[in-house]
């Protein structure tokens, strides 16, 4: 493969939380703030409370960063891992980082981010998209039970598969799904990441009959974006219960991000 996976990355890396932030990037007049997360809940902090992340635990930890996987494997192997068969990956990784097993988690983790490097149908094929969300967010997919993804977790999987494949869109089958995902959480504004399936959102609901304007929301959400959530005063209104629950995916996305560049920093 001719591609420099691992240079791409961090390169990637470098600019995240930067112009390909969490801000919208159809409003060019916003300036982009990252949110700090309260300390209690930043990685090196919560962490503390439970077993701590370190770099002898990276296959054991269930909370590994996928990037983090994806980056490590790549210093080991080039794209070799690419091809080869779990078992046989699994017992390389044990012999060559001296880990006496790997997690369930790790291991769904590392397949995803495989999956994402080798085919577009992550991209293309919403049944191969909602278990890759699932394994991105610390969770083990199940492959007979379709579990819809919070917004959260669209925001934090879609930055990550963002992250490793820039170069791929998302399809229109995919794009519907994200906006039903959304719709059936009570979200009509799909703001970045994930702003890609608000045009099918509109469609959605036209289609039932249910004239739709996310502009309120969006606008909103956008003032909000700088404002800390502990700061944050919202009513029960249709759009502040919307706002709500857009400010706890960006601030789930902002740990996620915070927690990469810190096992990061820990493996150098």
């Amino acid at each position: 493969m001719g591609r420099d996976y691992e240079a791409e990355l961090r390169a990637v890396l470098e600019k995240t939380g930067e112009e390909a932030g969490i801000i919208d990037s159809t409003d060019a007049s916003s300036e982009h703030v990252e949110t700090i997360a309260p300390e209690s809940e930043r990685p090196e902090v919560a962490e503390g409370r439970a077993a701590p992340f370190s770099s002898s635990k990276l296959f054991v930890h269930h909370d590994t960063h996928p990037v983090v996987l994806d980056i490590k494997l790549i210093d080991q192997y080039g794209t070799d891992w690419f091809e080869w068969e779990p078992e046989t990956l699994w017992r390389e990784i044990m012999d060559d980082f001296r880990t006496p097993s790997i997690s369930d988690h790790v291991k769904s983790k590392i397949q995803a981010m495989k999956t994402i490097h080798i085919t577009d149908w992550a991209f293309s094929k919403w049944e191969v998209f909602c278990p890759i969300i699932q394994a991105l967010n610390n969770n083990i997919p199940d492959f007979e039970v379709l579990r819809r993804p919070t917004v959260s977790q669209l925001f934090v999987g879609v930055d990550m598969m963002t992250m490793v494949r820039a170069d791929v869109p998302f399809s229109p089958e995919v794009q519907k799904f994200c906006a039903a995902s959304l719709l059936d959480a009570g979200v009509i504004c799909a703001p970045q990441p994930i702003s890609f399936c608000q045009d099918e959102i509109v469609d959605f609901q036209n289609e039932r009959g249910i004239p739709v304007d996310p502009e309120p929301v969006r606008d909103k959400y956008r003032r909000m974006m700088s404002v800390p959530a502990e700061e944050v005063v919202l009513e029960e209104t249709p759009i502040d219960i919307q706002i709500a629950k857009l400010i706890v995916a960006r601030d789930y996305l902002q740990i996620r991000r915070d927690q990469m560049k810190h096992q990061l920093r820990l493996l150098r």
